[in-house]
């Protein structure tokens, strides 16, 4: 009896070991698939609302759970602006579209855009 129950354990040891090594597999397959800016509003002289989409791909064999997302707007290396959504679960094998909106101020941006006048090409 007493082998039986330390045999179970074992197998219930290495089922949860196999869990969490499945978990953590998937978590590493989940990438950025795409990045949509959907629309602006809200715009005045010192700044505009930027709303977008982030598609996120899960290519693990098991889906994953994202507590938030935390993002940052970047342009020329120059952050113009971050923030954090809420996140979901994200299926095996799919991808899953994600809602930001974000206000960016136009004083780091005039300075980003200051760098592509002085660039040869336009933009």
């Amino acid at each position: 009896m007493i082998k039986l129950m330390i045999k179970l354990i074992i197998i219930g040891f290495a089922i949860f070991g196999m869990y969490i090594a499945a978990y953590a597999y998937s978590a590493s397959k989940v990438e950025l698939q795409d990045v949509k800016i959907t629309g602006f509003e809200d715009a005045s002289l010192e700044d505009v609302t930027l709303n977008g989409k982030a598609s996120l791909y899960n290519g693990g064999i098991m889906a994953i759970k994202l507590d938030s997302i935390d993002y940052e707007i970047l342009f020329k290396n120059q952050t113009l602006g971050s923030g954090k959504v809420e996140g979901g679960i994200i299926e095996k094998k799919t991808s899953k579209d994600f809602d930001f909106s974000n206000k960016i101020d136009f004083t780091p941006a005039i300075s980003a855009a200051q760098d592509l006048i002085k660039e040869d090409e336009v933009y």
